[in-house]
């Protein structure tokens, strides 16, 4: 394969006009992709905050509130193929697979975050909220880290799981982007991981807020593009045996 047909990350998302780190620093370096010391990390892809007739839904529906987040599901049913193509190609390559769901350790939900508590939003444990949308479903061992509150570091096992792991890159995809996503990405950058986001792998409640939150983690947290882009690096890196 040539150099010029070789696949490679392109950034799809850089702070627009306004004034922003990337115009002092010139954009984030592109991240390298590798079998070993890379995870694909899907955050709360589950019932509890991608299906409308669980958990958050669930809620929205009951205060006759469908109609104002109908953009929200819409992309949900927008991202989750794309998110499954990168998901397929992880799991050929042999890349770490890490699902990060929003639920408590107790059935009543009382040691989740004040976040839920105060939304009325319960995940207890071994509900449907928690479980993960069947087009994303974990296969055989692939880990599956609960958490408490919209962070995916935040009082869980993630970063020592990722270290033990050797893992220094992370791919992240999911919901909602400017609320459990950009506070995952923006803990993994502060704790010393490159970190690659979908740019059309995650959704949020308006357009307006997509694009800010894209834009402000693109300035100096992630290095965002699209999925068919991170989708053929990993292609290229070949199937396991």
């Amino acid at each position: 394969m040539s150099a010029e047909s070789t696949p490679r990350l392109r950034p799809s998302i850089v702070p627009g006009d306004r004034p922003s780190l990337t115009m002092v620093g010139g954009g984030l370096p592109e991240p390298k992709l590798t079998r070993d010391r890379t995870a694909l990390v899907i955050i709360d892809m589950q019932h509890y905050a991608a299906h409308p007739d669980h958990g958050l839904g669930k809620v929205i529906r009951d205060k006759g509130m469908g109609a104002d987040f109908a953009y929200y599901y819409e992309e949900i049913a927008r991202i989750t193929p794309v998110i499954a193509a990168a998901l397929a190609a992880a799991r050929a390559a042999g890349i770490e697979v890490i699902h990060v769901i929003t639920e408590g350790r107790t059935r009543d939900g009382r040691d989740l975050g004040l976040e839920s508590k105060k939304r009325g939003v319960n995940t207890p444990k071994g509900t449907p909220a928690g479980e993960i949308l069947p087009e994303l479903a974990p296969l055989g061992d692939e880990i599956i880290v609960a958490k408490t509150v919209s962070g995916g570091f935040a009082g869980t096992g993630l970063d020592l799981t990722l270290r033990s792991l050797g893992i220094d890159t992370l791919v992240m995809a999911g919901v909602a982007t400017n609320q459990c996503v950009e506070n995952t990405v923006r803990a993994a950058s502060n704790l010393g991981y490159d970190v690659v986001l979908l740019e059309d792998g995650c959704a949020t409640y308006n357009p307006e807020w997509q694009r800010y939150s894209l834009e402000s983690m693109a300035d100096q947290f992630a290095y965002v593009c699209r999925g068919a882009d991170v989708t053929a690096v990993i292609d290229s890196l070949g199937a396991t045996a």
